[in-house]
């Protein structure tokens, strides 16, 4: 089988791109089942699918995909601070750090301006690049925590890299487009999660659509219900047992 490099968007799943071995030229795989395309596509030691852009296969491989680039909407990415603070002690997390938390959680998808000055999807810089990894979370979190100086520093700074590290985390849960580039700068390998239930998000117009309620509805339910559920019962499960003491 030749070397898988890229991945294209239908809208609905991810369909691989294969290089044909001997010109080099990027083509798509041939219709295959989904559970056929997970057998192939290599995983890490977590089971995270993994997907390598060879430097001769980038530039025309998924230009395609900067019509609709695959995301979850921004506001289901801001709802991983509101549940991470529902479940904090108000003391422990002011108003502004609140706010900078949602901020960042949404920051990431910034690098879509990316595809009006050129820059390609694949690329370190491209969507779903640099921004979406571990590291970016941390810089911005430990540069916000330096020059706002909040009470609870630690605190303020596990919180702010939790909520801006989460963008990555979340987008590889998604059901198409390339994976998040989450070891940058250590690899550019880009990840996917060995469960991809959330549908992407088209962006512009397109969202306005049934595709686009069928992506807030999956969203509701694998992201929305769980982090809010988690953090109202942790607040509750506080509250209650502040009370018997």
């Amino acid at each position: 089988m030749p070397p898988i490099s890229a991945a294209r968007s239908t809208g609905t799943f991810a369909i691989p791109m294969i290089s044909d071995g001997i010109t080099g030229k990027i083509k798509p795989m041939p219709a295959i089942s989904m559970n056929t395309i997970s057998a192939i596509i290599p995983k890490d030691i977590f089971g995270f699918a993994v997907v390598t852009f060879p430097s001769n296969q980038r530039a025309n491989s998924i230009k395609s995909m900067s019509l609709y680039p695959p995301m979850p909407t921004i506001m289901t990415h801001a709802i991983i601070p509101v549940a991470a603070a529902m479940m904090m002690r108000k003391s422990r997390i002011s108003a502004p750090i609140l706010a900078i938390g949602i901020i960042f959680a949404m920051l990431p998808d910034a690098d879509v301006i990316g595809f009006k000055i050129g820059i390609a999807y694949e690329a370190m810089w491209g969507h779903r690049g640099a921004t979406h990894s571990i590291a970016f979370a941390a810089i911005i979190a430990g540069l916000a925590t330096l020059l706002l100086r909040p009470e609870n520093g630690r605190t303020a700074f596990c919180y702010l890299f939790v909520a801006a590290a989460s963008h990555g985390l979340l987008d590889t849960l998604t059901n198409g487009g390339l994976g998040a580039a989450l070891l940058w700068p250590i690899s550019e390998n880009r990840y996917h999660a060995p469960v991809t239930p959330v549908r992407v998000s088209p962006i512009g117009a397109a969202f306005f659509s049934d595709r686009g309620a069928l992506v807030l509805l999956s969203e509701l339910r694998w992201i929305w219900f769980p982090a809010l559920t988690l953090g109202t019962g942790t607040m509750l499960l506080r509250q209650t047992r502040s009370k018997t003491h």
